[in-house]
């Protein structure tokens, strides 16, 4: 018994360092800052640092809950839909080994059907992208202006122990003009800026760093041999007490 007790011990211990020291990202991040729109793809963030802009960050939870008032930076994406692989998406002054991935773009939830309509409200729009299809944008119509909305998916990452956590962003900008006013200005080349804000929320369970679950693994399956062993031993020493 006390040595199935120490093998036990052993088997633990091989996951409590890694434990002690890991780090999952959990929790939700809203931030907030100014994009420019100059097609139904192109996106740049402001203000302008070394491909991409900045932003402030507001409420947070779980990892982000002590980062209100910090800053980051956000990287230039073309916002077109699918499958995307963007490493350091955006980063955290306050928090550099937390980066996050991001991994789609999903695809507009509105129709063209009333993209090329005359202004009125309630009209919903997600206008295409030439040659590649429906964009990712999604327009409302309000009383004195419009709304934009986009969503992406990816991961959070921790730098150091490579855990990841999946999330799902959405961001969010108002206008003062029609979408419609905004589709002609990407027409006639203009760019169109206003203030974003965006809220990114964990979506799914974190998934520990890999050699965590490798380790943890290998010493389950060497408890299993272990256990195997003892029985094996025990059975023959009451086969030769039989036997006196």
């Amino acid at each position: 018994m006390l040595r199935l007790c120490a093998y036990v011990v052993i088997v633990v211990g091989i996951g409590v360092p890694l434990n002690a020291h890991s780090a999952l990202i959990t929790g939700e991040l809203d931030a907030a800052g100014v994009l420019s729109l100059n097609s139904t793809s192109g996106l740049t963030f402001l203000p302008t640092v070394t491909g991409g802009g900045r932003f402030s960050v507001g409420a947070g939870t779980g990892t982000f809950a002590a980062l209100a008032g910090t800053s980051g930076t956000i990287s230039n994406i073309e916002l077109v839909p699918g499958t995307v692989d963007v490493p350091a998406f955006l980063t955290l002054a306050s928090a550099r080994t937390v980066q996050f991935r991001l991994g789609s773009i999903l695809p507009g939830i509105f129709s063209l059907v009333q993209c090329g309509a005359a202004p009125l409200v309630g009209q919903q729009c997600s206008p295409a992208i030439l040659g590649v299809g429906l964009s990712a944008l999604n327009f409302l119509n309000a009383n004195h202006g419009s709304t934009l909305s986009f969503e992406i998916d990816g991961e959070f990452l921790n730098a150091v122990t490579a855990e990841r956590t999946p999330y799902a962003g959405l961001f969010t900008a108002q206008f003062a003009i029609r979408y419609q006013d905004i589709l002609a200005a990407f027409e006639s080349g203009r760019p169109v800026t206003t203030t974003y804000s965006v809220t990114f929320q964990q979506i799914g369970a974190p998934i520990p760093e890999p050699s965590q679950a490798t380790l943890l693994g290998f010493g389950l399956a060497m408890l299993w041999i272990l256990l195997l062993a003892a029985r094996r031993t025990g059975g023959r020493r009451i086969a030769r007490c039989r036997a006196m």
